[in-house]
């Protein structure tokens, strides 16, 4: 079984603090840091869709109620030009 060399690519200070626990114990505790973090940033990515379709849809209903006003010579605008 191949050991788990952490000097090669970690900060010395978190080596060292990390040397006396078990590898797989370290690799678990990884895994799961990078899963709860992607499952916030998915939950952050989820949100902001959300968001951007509620503005959008109310910007959407908004134009329509626009146009419609606007169609209707119901908004005061400049006078017709001759």
């Amino acid at each position: 079984m191949l050991a788990l060399d952490t000097s090669s690519f970690l900060p010395p200070d978190l080596a060292r603090t990390i040397a006396g626990y078990p590898s797989w114990l370290v690799v678990v505790v990884g895994v799961m840091a990078a899963l709860l973090g992607l499952w916030i940033l998915c939950k952050l990515v989820k949100w902001t869709l959300y968001l951007v379709l509620v503005v959008l849809a109310l910007g959407c209903v908004g134009l329509a109620i626009w146009m419609v006003l606007n169609a209707l010579h119901l908004i005061p605008g400049p006078p017709p030009s001759s």
